[in-house]
């Protein structure tokens, strides 16, 4: 047999091997020569066949060869492109290309011969048409490329068929491969917050992926679903170990900060984050001695904003109402700038009550009231004095006069006064030796009169001598006559109570 008849028979079995193939896949058409080479003699060189093989794991970025067959005249390779990035849609672009080398001092020309309809897994995704005007002299390249978007990771069995256009009718292998295609990740978030990397991204079987969640400002992470079910509100997740689709997508729940403010000391009581529309815990409002609490500034039950909420107090203060003795009789509370309310008005014996020693119509202040007393003045002075003048015109006194205080504090005589004393008279009030009054003419105040609390005080009077012509003696003689006692003259006291 001879060469031309043994390697004819070698590309029968080959063909018929491919065609079975071919046809499971894709539409029945024959397959035909990639390129058809000229020269002089017009002779044909049919590249060697080359065999099949699956790329497994396939790189992204890129180009990697899976094919090359070299003929008398060329250099036949095939490669394909991942690109690194998917599609927005999801879909993986993959670029498939075939060059043909036209080696130096071969002679004739290179040009292609048929044109490719590509399938994957036996859907049509692409088709390379007629191109006439293409040739390769000795030492260029031509090239058919095509690029088609894949969907959905792992393999993916690339092949395709050829139609002459230029009338030949060799046949050799078309594209029959496999690639394994990365497994897609989708990413996506809702309002208020991001996921990073956002979108498709393209994992290579086996590998791990990293995600970052994070929430804008106003927000929080409220779920993260991986494949369609909740790993809960995550800050970050890895796919370890890929070996499929996956999805992970991330929704934010829209927060509001409430912010509680102690009025009196200006701290922060507490700082809540609130899901939009959701209600505050109401802390423990502080304590403070001499404030009252009187609720919050805001409503916080259902929130709609940023919120600033103020304990509100009222300041507070003492009033304490004690008596004479220090004895407390009340004890009240008023807010600031209010009015107190007194307690009934006590009683001390021997005094009266004149009210207290303070105004609390409007308190500002802690106070102490006291109730105030002015002591009952109250002197027993003998209301005549029985005198006798003698025939000589002496004047004889008793001497058991006295005055009586019956007050509970000491009293002293403010004032004395003499009433009906004629002007040739005289006289002296005496305590002990100590003159405290006396008449000549006109009263003359001598040292003061001081009674103790409930006491009496003895007084001695002396008067001078009456004259025979002069006033008392004619009251005395026009007494003597009737038998009836006269006043010859009054003596008055004004009493107040001694320091």
């Amino acid at each position: 047999m001879s060469r031309r008849s043994r390697r004819a028979s070698v590309l029968a079995r080959l063909v018929a091997a491919l065609s079975i193939t071919a046809l499971a896949l894709a539409p029945s058409v024959a397959l035909a020569d990639d390129a058809e080479i000229y020269d002089d003699a017009r002779e044909v060189e049919i590249a060697q066949p080359f065999s099949l093989f699956a790329a497994r794991s396939a790189p992204t970025g890129e180009w990697v060869e899976f094919k090359r067959s070299e003929g008398k005249l060329s250099v036949q390779t095939s490669e394909y492109y991942i690109a690194p990035n998917a599609n927005s849609d999801g879909s993986v672009q993959v670029t498939v290309k075939t060059s043909q080398y036209h080696k130096p001092g071969t002679g004739g020309k290179v040009y292609w011969t048929s044109t490719k309809t590509l399938y994957d897994n036996g859907v049509q995704c692409a088709f390379i048409g007629e191109n006439w005007d293409d040739v390769a002299l000795e030492g260029e390249t031509i090239s058919q490329q095509v690029s088609f978007a894949v969907r959905g990771g792992g393999p993916h069995h690339i092949t395709s068929t050829e139609t002459d256009f230029r009338g030949t009718s060799g046949t050799s292998a078309g594209w029959d491969f496999t690639i394994d295609i990365p497994w897609r990740i989708s990413a996506s978030a809702g309002t208020g917050g991001s996921i990073s990397p956002n979108g498709h991204s393209l994992v290579l079987q086996g590998s791990s992926k990293a995600y970052t969640i994070a929430a804008s400002s106003g927000y929080r992470i409220k779920d993260v679903t991986v494949d369609g079910k909740s790993v809960g509100a995550k800050s970050s997740y890895t796919f370890e170990n890929v070996r499929g689709d996956h999805s992970i997508s991330a929704s934010f729940q829209k927060v509001w900060t409430v912010k509680f403010v102690d009025q009196v000391t200006g701290e922060v009581i507490s700082t809540q984050t609130i899901d939009d529309g959701s209600g505050a815990k109401e802390p423990s409002a502080p304590s403070h001695d001499g404030w009252r609490f009187d609720g919050w500034s805001e409503d916080f039950s259902n929130v709609k904003k940023d919120l600033t909420v103020i304990g509100r107090y009222t300041k507070l203060h003492a009033v304490t109402f004690k008596n004479w003795n220090g004895d407390t009789l009340k004890t009240e509370t008023v807010t600031d700038g209010g009015k107190a309310t007194a307690p009934s008005a006590p009683t001390r014996r021997g005094w009266t009550f004149t009210g207290w020693d303070k105004d609390f119509s409007r308190v500002t202040a802690p106070i102490v009231v006291t109730a105030q007393f002015s002591p009952i003045i109250s002197v027993r002075v003998p209301t005549t004095l029985p005198c006798r003048i003698m025939a000589d015109g002496t004047v004889v006194v008793p001497q058991d006069y006295a005055i009586e205080n019956l007050s509970t504090v000491a009293v002293l005589a403010s004032s004395i006064k003499t009433t009906g004393m004629p002007e040739d008279a005289s006289y002296e009030l005496k305590d002990g030796s100590t003159k405290v009054h006396g008449w000549g003419g006109s009263d003359q105040r001598g040292s003061e009169l001081k009674i103790a609390a409930v006491s009496a005080k003895g007084l001695s009077v002396s008067v001078s001598k009456v004259s025979g012509t002069g006033e008392w003696r004619k009251l005395a003689d026009s007494a003597a006559k009737s038998g009836t006692a006269l006043d010859l003259c009054s003596i008055s006291y004004s009493f107040e109570m001694a320091t």
